[in-house]
């Protein structure tokens, strides 16, 4: 049992790793949070005061940091599942293109189809072709040094955003378990 123990996390990326993903991922979905709630903001000034207001806000953080953490655990799986020279030892140049690649396809189906449901078969054909795209780019960015470097010196500087968005989260998330036992 601790041989397996030990294999698993032999498999597991890097803590700079996930952590510099992770800075990624909260700045993709967060900032797509933020982008919604002031897509939304003049018709909530019309019907709440600032407390429901900033309430609301925290709905959208709280829901963007669980969302983050769900998608990180994801790609830990990921990791321990695919060898360990497949992913882990790129984990950052993979999830790069992954994550922003899926991050604008799902705004660009957004933009298109609107606040219409265009039904099952639709979204699956988008995101089937985008998931094909993704994947192709995820490759080309593990397999190419250059490209490798890039994306690390990239996650580098965006994981400061982390910095910020962590607290954000967290202090929504008790927000949002407060209002709710209250």
């Amino acid at each position: 049992m601790k041989n397996l123990i030990r294999a698993l996390i032999e498999r597991f990326p890097s803590t700079a790793k996930l952590n510099s993903t992770f800075a990624l991922i909260l700045l993709v979905i967060h900032t797509w949070s933020v982008w919604q709630f002031l897509y939304r903001l003049p018709s909530y000034l019309m019907y709440l005061d600032l407390l429901n207001l900033l309430a609301v806000f925290a709905y959208y953080m709280a829901f963007a940091f669980v969302e983050s953490i769900i998608l990180l655990v994801l790609f830990g799986m990921i990791a321990i599942i695919l060898p360990k020279n497949w992913y882990a030892d790129h984990f950052e140049a993979v999830n790069l293109p992954i994550v922003l690649g899926m991050a604008v396809s799902a705004a660009k189906y957004q933009q298109q189809i609107g606040n219409t449901y265009s039904g099952i078969s639709s979204i699956l054909t988008w995101f089937g072709f985008t998931f094909l795209i993704v994947l192709s780019l995820a490759l080309i960015f593990g397999i190419i040094g250059p490209l490798r470097k890039l994306s690390g010196k990239v996650m580098e500087r965006i994981s400061i955003m982390s910095y910020l968005y962590i607290p954000i989260g967290l202090f929504s998330l008790l927000v949002v378990v407060f209002r709710n036992l209250v």
